[in-house]
């Protein structure tokens, strides 16, 4: 139900599938997402939102919404609308199903005041053994018919017969401790203590059923602490006391079992006293009796760790389906980044033989990409396999079904077409302010130029980046001159969506270009330089954000421009090339995996050139071209050659010094 194994994704508006260099119409977020996956490929990336259902309240979103100053009453009115907050349950108590301490024997450590009661009658265990051997525990053990009860001394078990009994005992057998309150029993080697009673049923010859029966409040000490970390604000851990007790009293008298509740994250998770703390324990006391009723019953309080900023519908009124402000804490996994191998996937889903493709047919609407993945398919060499998100998800190790795969086939940068005919394509930004598009037509001239619709300038620096979301659109960055960064999502061919902020601080920048792949994981990248001569490369994470930055060379600053120009020297990674103040351009052949070669001069007198771009092939002929400006506003074409060089100018346009900037 709750935290880890069931913790809980979001609207794509659009999108835009990209098949053999075709280019179809923006589609509704139902429409099917297809991300291809080349036999080279060895593993598949994921972005994604929330771990766990996603039903309820979201305890790093309860932490969230404390930060903001609400008490606890208002976290849980906002994760549960419509339901009351009483003190109307009071302390009774509830049966723990155990599933820590195993099902193969009972153990309780040896201490003064330990009692076993077997068919109604309590014995107290004694410290030594009939012959004066110290006692350190006890057991209870399954047999064909019953139980037996042995102790432990100096490491080896024997048998115990009770006053005026055998050591063969019936079920059930309960061990207790009135005087300590506390009974400590033995998990994964250790000592663990849980309040209250521990009681063994036989379920077979091998197996036991282990209950500890302690009082909700006393129960709830183990589970807050378990549940969330007790370092959290008041507000949160009252709000998590709430919800945990609401959830217990639901589930309370369970008919025809022996237990209320189990210990995993099947239920609530719950580790005895020993994970009990004084802010935890005081968030229980404060709240002593309090549960959220609707209709005068308890309600079903479901939590989940995180739910990526969309809490899931539950099916009731007081469970729905609505943004989450709140979520987004540091620590969380509100967003997350997973890389599957490709042979993972392929165990799971033996039958598709190797993967080629991966569909998303249908997504819940709510929020980023479209939200959670409700259907998809997995295609291969010997067929295709149907599955819900969520399955697919817990088979491959995600945390949560809202996700996108991170396509390396939509990760190319180049050529940069923008008009998605497969040809290499010019932009510009006019003197007005609109941005337009040149369409290349494959061998080294223009087409008829166009508007790029959505475009409402600001920016003092507007740059190229191929796809940086799962799409295989090109997008645009943006800087402001208050230094902060914007994605201008392609909106289909020839269009940008509104700009989304996604960085700031950025103004101390003197350039910034998109390379492509640079780091060698998937997505597009970031290159930026800064005022001290040093060169950032801040990694793409598929989704439109941006990672961390760090450095990946010094000693820029003399650099007269800098730009991605794909892979010009034929070795299947992309490369930088720079003009230096004395006019030579620099090849900086890249690693594939975030570094540089030694760079080697490639030509002179590019100092002249007022704008210099690569848009990939514009001639035809499979290798990156260069386009240079004259101060004359003449535009310069430039001929790749395999060696990685430029040659052959020849002029394809004037008038261009209208044009500024030509985008990077």
């Amino acid at each position: 139900m709750v935290s880890g194994l069931s913790r809980a994704r979001a609207l794509m508006a659009a999108l835009v599938l990209v098949l053999a260099g075709v280019g179809l119409a923006p589609s509704p977020a139902a429409a099917e997402e297809v991300y291809a996956f080349p036999t080279s490929v060895t593993s598949v990336s994921f972005s994604g939102h929330g771990w766990g259902h996603g039903i309820g309240m979201s305890q790093w979103g309860a932490e969230g919404a404390a930060a903001q100053g609400l008490g606890w009453p208002a976290i849980l009115g906002f994760y549960y609308p419509g339901a009351t907050a009483a003190a109307t349950l009071g302390n009774p108590t509830v049966r723990v199903s155990l599933s820590a301490v195993g099902t193969s024997a009972l153990l309780a450590t040896a201490e003064a005041g330990v009692y076993v009661t077997v068919a109604g009658t309590a014995y107290l265990l004694p410290a030594r053994t009939a012959t004066g051997a110290t006692i350190t525990r006890f057991g209870l053990w399954p047999t064909s018919t019953a139980m037996v009860l042995r102790a432990e001394s100096s490491g080896a078990w024997a048998d115990f017969p009770l006053p005026g009994r055998t050591a063969s005992v019936t079920s059930p057998a309960t061990f207790s401790n009135p005087t300590r309150g506390v009974v400590f029993t033995t998990v994964s080697g250790s000592a663990r203590g849980y309040r209250g009673t521990l009681t063994a049923y036989r379920t077979s010859s091998t197996t036991l059923s282990i209950v500890n029966t302690t009082s909700v409040d006393s129960y709830l000490r183990g589970v807050v602490p378990s549940e969330v970390p007790s370092s959290w604000h008041p507000a949160a851990l009252a709000a998590q006391a709430v919800a945990a007790r609401t959830y217990t009293a639901r589930r309370l008298r369970n008919p025809g079992s022996t237990y209320d509740i189990c210990d995993s994250t099947m239920c609530q998770v719950y580790s005895g006293v020993g994970v009990e703390t004084t802010a935890t324990s005081a968030a229980v006391t404060s709240t002593s009796g309090v549960i959220l009723t609707s209709g005068g019953a308890p309600i079903d309080a479901l939590y989940s760790s995180s739910n990526g900023g969309w809490t899931v519908a539950g099916g009731t009124s007081y469970l729905v389906a609505k943004p989450d402000p709140y979520d987004a804490v540091p620590g969380s996994r509100h967003s997350w980044q997973l890389t599957v191998s490709r042979s993972t996937l392929e165990g799971r889903y033996p039958t598709i033989g190797s993967l080629r493709t991966i569909r998303v047919l249908s997504r819940d609407g709510h929020g980023e990409w479209g939200g959670r993945v409700l259907t998809m398919a997995l295609d291969g060499t010997l067929g295709s396999v149907t599955t819900s998100g969520a399955s697919f998800a817990a088979a491959v190790g995600l945390y949560h079904h809202w996700f996108v795969p991170l396509s390396p086939g939509a990760g190319a940068a180049w050529p940069r077409d923008f008009t998605g005919d497969g040809r290499a394509d010019v932009l510009g930004v006019t003197a007005t302010g609109t941005l337009r598009v040149y369409p290349g037509t494959g061998a080294g001239g223009f087409a008829v130029p166009g508007a790029v619709s959505g475009f409402a300038g600001g920016f003092d620096a507007v740059v190229t980046a191929g796809p940086l979301t799962p799409d295989a659109v090109p997008d645009l960055i943006g800087r402001r001159a208050d230094g902060t960064l914007w994605l201008l999502r392609g909106a289909g061919f020839t269009a940008v969506e509104a700009p989304v902020q996604i960085g700031h601080g950025w103004s101390g920048f003197t350039a910034l270009l998109g390379p492509g792949d640079w780091d060698g994981d998937g997505p597009n990248d970031l290159i930026a330089r800064s005022g001290d001569g040093r060169l950032w490369l801040y990694p793409g994470t598929g989704s439109g954000r941006l990672g961390n930055g760090r450095v990946i060379g010094t000693g820029w600053g003399g650099m007269l421009r800098i730009l991605g120009t794909g892979d010009a020297d034929g070795d299947g990674h992309v490369d930088l090339a720079a003009v230096t103040t004395g006019g030579t351009l620099l090849l900086y052949p890249g690693t594939g995996s975030g570094g540089f070669k030694a760079a080697r001069a490639v030509g002179i007198g590019w100092q002249y050139f007022t704008a210099l771009i690569c848009m990939g092939d514009f001639t035809g002929d499979k290798r990156p071209d260069l386009i240079a400006r004259r101060s004359d506003g003449a535009l310069i074409l430039f001929a790749g050659y395999a060696d990685g060089s430029w040659h052959d100018p020849r002029q394809i346009g004037v008038g261009w010094n209208a044009l500024n900037p030509i985008l990077p």
